[in-house]
């Protein structure tokens, strides 16, 4: 950082410095393990995430886990025709046995069935709340490496 004294700059967690197997752009390696939150499950930011998990079926960047139920994630890729398959675990152990291309879930809120794209609902500002505090303690707990949130609406 510019400007600032070394003493002033924000140190770097070990799991941002980057390993030589990421290569010079500083990709994740496929033994990294990232939670992405929920973000709004009324917005765009879960399809976003479907699309990306779809883009890297075949060469995975990382061990995703999905912070939200798998049926709405399954409801939603079936909307958007993508062919990915979730499976929601209790434990994150359960992460390890699933094979490579199951997207495991792992969230204990129960998201509406009925969720109307585009309009903000409060009850949906609350899980995506939830999904990020529950991101950033399995970060805390060193569980995952990585926390990627999905936009959520500015009004949570």
């Amino acid at each position: 950082m510019r400007g600032l004294p070394s003493s002033r700059r924000m140190p770097i967690s070990p799991s941002v410095r980057r390993s030589p197997e990421q290569g010079a752009k500083g990709a994740a390696s496929k033994g990294e393990r990232i939670a992405v939150t929920l973000g709004d499950p009324a917005g765009v930011g879960p399809e976003v995430v479907l699309r990306s998990i779809d883009s890297w079926r075949k060469k995975p960047p990382a061990r995703v886990l999905l912070l939200g139920s798998a049926d709405f994630y399954k409801n939603l890729a079936g909307r958007l025709r993508l062919p990915i398959i979730f499976r929601n675990i209790k434990n994150l152990s359960d992460w390890e046995l699933l094979p490579p291309r199951v997207v495991p879930c792992y969230f204990f809120e129960k998201i509406p069935a009925r969720v109307i794209r585009g309009r903000f609902d409060a009850t949906l500002a609350t899980l995506a709340v939830r999904s990020i505090e529950l991101g950033a303690a399995l970060a805390m707990k060193k569980k995952i490496d990585a926390v990627v949130t999905a936009p959520i609406h500015k009004a949570s």
